[in-house]
C-alpha cells in the first residue's frame, strides 16, 4: 500500500509540474522581427543580435555585446498574493566580472509606481547580494558556460505587474535564453520544462547533480510541497547538513528529482 501511495504522489507531482503555464512570451527568444525579439523590450548600448550558435534551449538566444548598460525586459501581469518561480539561463563570453544581473521589480496596475523592496526581496529580484556591487550574476571564473538563475517570490499587494528585466553591462558579451515564469501549484512544486533526471541524487548529507554547472540553484520541497531549503550547487554537489531525514523533491536548473535524506 505504501508503494502505491508513493507512486501516486510522484505521478501527481509530475502532472503538476507539466501543467505549469509559462507566462513569459517568446521565452526562448525564438521569434524575432526587424532584429528585435518579439514581445520583449530592449535597450541596447552596443549591439544585440539573434544567435544560433551559443544556445541553451531551442534554436536561438539573444546575444548582447555591450558598450554600456543594456537591458532585455518584459512586463507581465500576475495575481497579487500568489507565489511564482522565475528562472532563466545566461552565458558570459567576455567581461570584467561585473557583466550581468537580474534587475526586476513590481509595479502598480497602471505602471506608474514601483514597489519599495525590502533588502531581502532585493537580494533575489535584483541579483544575488541585492543592489550592491556583489549583486552580479557573473565572475571571471564562470565565463564560457551556461548557468541558470532561479527564484521564487510572492507578488506584493497592489503591485500586480512584474517588470522582468535582465541587464548586460559595459565590456561584457552575454547570451540570454530560456526564461520561465510559472505560478506555483497548490503543492508548491514547479519546473521550467517538466524534465526529470536521475542525475540528481543524495548520498549521506550531500546532494549530487552531475549535469549542473557551478552556481546552479537547487530548491528543495517536502512531500506536502513546502519550500524547505535553497542550495547553490558547486562542482556538482551541495551540502544537505542540517536537513532532517526524509523524502524531498528537488528542482535544480531545468530538472527535477526525488532524493531521500537518511
Amino acid at each position: 500500500m505504501k508503494k502505491i501511495t508513493l507512486l501516486f504522489f510522484f505521478t501527481f507531482c509530475t502532472i503538476l509540474i507539466n501543467a505549469q503555464t509559462n507566462l513569459v512570451v517568446n521565452p526562448s527568444l525564438e521569434n524575432w522581427t526587424d532584429g528585435t525579439p518579439d514581445s520583449w523590450t530592449v535597450s541596447v548600448n552596443g549591439t544585440m543580435a539573434q544567435d544560433s550558435t551559443t544556445v541553451y534551449d531551442g534554436s536561438s538566444s539573444a546575444k548582447f555585446v555591450a558598450t554600456g548598460t543594456s537591458s532585455l525586459g518584459q512586463m507581465i501581469t500576475l495575481t497579487e498574493g500568489k507565489t511564482y518561480t522565475l528562472s532563466f539561463a545566461y552565458y558570459i563570453e567576455a567581461g570584467d566580472g561585473y557583466d550581468a544581473r537580474i534587475w526586476s521589480n513590481f509595479m502598480t496596475s497602471d505602471s506608474s509606481q514601483y514597489w519599495s523592496m525590502t533588502l531581502a526581496d532585493s537580494l533575489t529580484m535584483k541579483g544575488p547580494g541585492g543592489n550592491t556591487t556583489t549583486a552580479y550574476l557573473s565572475a571571471k571564473e564562470t565565463m564560457g558556460v551556461w548557468k541558470t538563475y532561479s527564484i521564487s517570490f510572492t507578488v506584493p499587494s497592489n503591485y500586480p505587474i512584474l517588470s522582468l528585466q535582465v541587464r548586460t553591462y559595459n565590456k561584457a558579451t552575454v547570451y540570454w535564453d530560456k526564461f520561465s515564469l510559472v505560478e506555483d501549484s497548490s503543492a508548491g512544486i514547479t519546473n521550467n520544462t517538466g524534465a526529470t533526471t536521475n542525475a540528481i541524487y543524495a548520498s549521506g548529507k550531500t546532494l549530487f547533480y552531475s549535469d549542473a554547472v557551478d552556481g546552479t540553484v537547487a530548491i528543495l520541497y517536502n512531500t506536502v510541497g513546502q519550500q524547505i531549503k535553497i542550495l547553490t550547487i558547486e562542482s556538482g554537489e551541495a551540502s544537505l547538513t542540517g536537513l532532517s531525514k526524509g523524502l524531498y523533491i528537488v528542482k535544480a536548473g531545468t530538472a527535477t528529482g526525488k532524493i531521500l535524506v537518511k
